[in-house]
């Protein structure tokens, strides 16, 4: 699909988004994502086999859970409508990853979030009315009930009314790009209206808030606070990235300046992996002529790639992740005995690290803290790219070993992912030139 196309149904065509995109707890490319037509043989259907209405591929999301509701009554909900199987649900700190179709999305998560009043009036027309009820809603035509609200006013079911329409007509796009299979002309467009009228009955509209707004009472009340999922986004590739240098901040004159002992603090690289054999991430005794490397300044070492499925189920409890039983899976750290892993293919997260904590007397380059303590948390593949959910596990992950030590062991993170790439200039071993190191 267009992606002004869809832009100018979610946005408007105004010079001033629409309120209601502008405060949509499911993003633009979500929408944009579920517009797409089947393009492969893993999003169609197998043949022989009628499609649901109203579901076509799945989409991989991410769904921001507001803490005071937490994430064990979104897995439940998952787990008492049947879709734990289907929708693989994990959850991360305050976030739940979950593939959904469309009408589960429709159905199971826009009752939880700020849409919710617009899916009950849109539930209530498809229940009620049928195709002709939508149709009429679509084209402007929609009565909102009254509210127990004090300042319900008769503006206010109007501005109801307009969300209504803004929502069905969404849906209705999303619907009707997705799916080229429903025919054409006339017949095509009461198909679409058929599957979205399908949609919105099964949506399950039996969840109350958390709790209600917060009182008018020297603050302003915010009535989105008391809805549990407060945002929905695609698990958004990551791949790489390096923008700046390490002059360019200014770190050399901060080291001239300042006498600060990094050697105590852990420091973690959330990125493609850490070359442990490179001698610019081991100690240096360089109170002889000639400098000697000593041990390794790597504490710890994890992958995280494509970490949904090295997370087994003896390691998830209801879908929320058993860190005491998880990490030992996703940690690659070799022991004493043991030779270094192999260099990672891509070496991005090397030149951070480089960047971050690198020290090579004999070549005179220095990191921003030569003499810090490197995490290693592998979330980018040999080719560089990974997804978002494996940051925000590997993000968890660190959260937990600090609790489990009762201090900071890692005391901060770098992460250079993000969805383009910009390579700086480096040399052939992987580090940067001293003036384009930083991240």
């Amino acid at each position: 699909m267009d992606r002004a196309d869809l832009s100018a149904v979610f946005y408007g065509d105004g010079p001033v988004p629409v309120l209601w995109a502008t405060y949509c707890p499911v993003h633009f490319d979500v929408w944009l994502a579920f517009a797409r037509p089947p393009s492969s043989r893993e999003d169609a259907k197998p043949p022989g086999t009628a499609a649901r209405a109203g579901e076509r591929g799945r989409q991989d999301l991410i769904l921001a859970i507001r803490e005071e509701f937490g994430v064990e009554r979104v897995l439940e909900r998952f787990q008492s409508r049947g879709l734990t199987e289907e929708c693989r649900p994990i959850a991360a700190g305050s976030f739940v990853a979950a593939q959904l179709t469309l009408k589960e999305l429709v159905s199971d998560v826009l009752p939880l979030t700020s849409l919710a009043g617009a899916v009950r009036v849109a539930h209530e027309l498809a229940r009620n009315g049928g195709t002709e009820g939508v149709e009429a809603a679509l084209a402007g035509h929609v009565r909102t009930p009254a509210t127990s609200e004090i300042h319900d006013s008769m503006e206010r079911r109007q501005e109801r009314g307009r969300h209504v329409t803004w929502l069905l007509r969404l849906l209705h796009r999303v619907v009707r790009n997705a799916r080229p299979d429903l025919g054409r002309g006339d017949a095509r467009e009461r198909a679409v209206t058929g599957v979205l009228v399908d949609m919105l009955d099964a949506a399950d509209m039996d969840t109350g808030p958390v709790r209600r707004p917060h009182p008018t009472v020297q603050r302003v009340a915010d009535r989105r606070q008391k809805y549990p999922v407060v945002s929905v986004t695609t698990n958004r590739p990551a791949t790489g990235a390096v923008v700046r240098s390490r002059r360019t901040i200014k770190a050399d004159a901060a080291e001239q300046v300042f006498s600060v002992d990094t050697a105590s603090i852990g420091w973690a690289v959330v990125d493609s992996g850490i070359d442990p054999r490179h001698p610019a991430f081991h100690d240096w005794d360089t109170t002889r002529p000639t400098p000697r490397p000593l041990a390794t300044r790597i504490a710890r070492s994890f992958d995280f790639t494509r970490v949904r499925e090295k997370l087994s189920a003896d390691v998830l409890t209801g879908g929320l992740v058993n860190w005491a039983a998880a990490l030992p899976s996703v940690e690659t750290t070799p022991s004493p005995e043991q030779p270094a892993r192999p260099p990672p293919v891509d070496q991005h997260g090397t030149h951070i690290a480089g960047i971050i904590g690198g020290w090579w007397p004999e070549l005179d380059f220095r990191g921003i803290c030569p003499h810090i303590r490197l995490y290693d948390f592998r979330v980018l593949d040999d080719d560089g790219g990974g997804d978002e959910f494996s940051i925000v596990t590997a993000l968890q992950a660190i959260r937990h070993i600090n609790e489990q030590a009762g201090r900071l062991i890692v005391a901060g993170s770098t992460s250079a992912c993000r969805s383009r790439t910009t390579w700086p200039v480096t040399r052939p071993d992987g580090l940067p030139c001293a003036s384009n190191a930083t991240a």
